[in-house]
């Protein structure tokens, strides 16, 4: 009986130890080249990937919709923009003519792109904020509230455990 309770008692002391290494739920975010770089527990976050983390919070879901809907047109044009460029320097490697026109096209098509990556990198920074701030305001022990889904883990009447509210 002793050896039990013993075994028990170390048992939930290493769980309780487990419980505070855990990582925040925040979403990090860090300057890199031109653009920002998101990170959700040290995995690199894509803008599709940001928008769904976002689907329960409705103003930072409305700042990275229009953030995605930047990144998308900002790369439709960037690729197109370095496809002109680049079949062109191509052109002159192979021995071709190099068409500074269609180079030139290429060049205005980047430097569209730039102002959207700069929308992309203001609504998304924005959203971001507004996501942690969100989560920080949450009751401690809240893991996750999705469309009135709560679940918790922690204290419950009967000792720790889950508890699942709709």
């Amino acid at each position: 009986m002793r050896k039990q309770l013993i075994i028990l008692l170390v048992g939930l002391f290493i769980s309780t130890l487990a419980a505070g290494q855990s990582q925040p739920d925040t979403i990090t975010y860090e300057k890199a080249g031109g653009s920002y770089q998101f990170k959700h527990r040290g995995s690199v976050l894509t803008p599709a990937q940001l928008k769904g983390k976002m689907r329960g919070y409705p103003q930072a879901y409305d700042y990275m919709q229009k953030a995605k809907t930047n990144a998308d047109v900002a790369n439709v044009f960037a690729y197109a923009g370095g496809f002109l460029i680049g079949y062109q320097l191509g052109s002159l490697i192979g021995g071709g003519e190099f068409n500074a026109a269609v180079a030139g096209a290429g060049g205005r098509l980047i430097l569209v792109a730039i102002p959207l990556v700069s929308g992309y990198n203001k609504n998304a920074l924005k959203a971001v904020k507004i996501y942690n701030q969100k989560l920080s305001e949450q009751a401690p022990g809240d893991e996750a509230s999705m469309d009135g889904l709560q679940i918790h883990f922690g204290q419950t009447n009967h000792g720790v455990g889950v508890r699942v509210s709709f």
